[in-house]
């Protein structure tokens, strides 16, 4: 169980975005993983984080 645990939250962190303007954080779909986004706070395009 604790291999699947690990990679679950590898993979939630690598989808999680914090909005350079307001700091909200949110998960970002794995769809939309290499899409810029909108905060949904302030509206403030959130970039991919670079690799």
């Amino acid at each position: 169980m604790a291999p699947y645990l690990t990679a679950v939250m590898a993979t939630m962190l690598h989808l999680k975005r914090v909005c350079p303007k307001c700091r909200h954080a949110q998960v970002v779909a794995a769809s939309r993983r290499r899409d810029t986004v909108a905060c949904p706070i302030c509206r403030t395009p959130v970039p991919p984080p670079k690799r």
